[in-house]
């Protein structure tokens, strides 16, 4: 656990220390305006990809698979995400790792709202996998 003022400085400070111009930050879109600000401040590339509606919000994995590659430094996911609310499930946060593991990057995981999940469920998290 991190507790610091806010939730920028613990998103920007990773930014901050694992990306150099050139590098790749993929990010959900829409999403937290400081996904972007933090490959502005870093110098990175942005590289946003789509929540699809009918996916419950979540990536749509065409296009995170077309986007994701050898350049790609960073992969921020948000579960629950905002603005939307939706909840990734297993089985793309899965995905996701898979990627991350081929391609080398880092994962962020911004959880800050895993505590509002209604009707008796839980948001998976990607730190859960091994």
């Amino acid at each position: 656990m991190v507790i610091g003022p806010g939730a920028k400085p613990a998103l920007i400070f990773p930014a901050l220390a694992l990306l150099e111009p050139g590098d790749e930050i993929i990010y959900p879109d829409p999403g937290f305006p400081t996904y972007a600000a933090m490959a502005d401040i870093s110098g990175a590339t942005k590289i946003p990809v789509c929540l699809d509606e009918k996916k419950s919000f979540s990536f749509d994995l065409e296009e995170f698979d077309r986007k994701v590659g050898g350049k790609t430094k960073m992969i921020i996911i948000n579960s629950p995400a905002n603005p939307t609310g939706g909840v990734m499930p297993m089985e793309v946060l899965r995905h996701i790792a898979d990627a991350a593991i081929r391609h080398d990057c880092w994962v962020l995981s911004d959880e800050i709202y895993s505590q509002l999940v209604y009707d008796g469920k839980k948001a998976p998290s990607i730190a859960t996998l091994p």
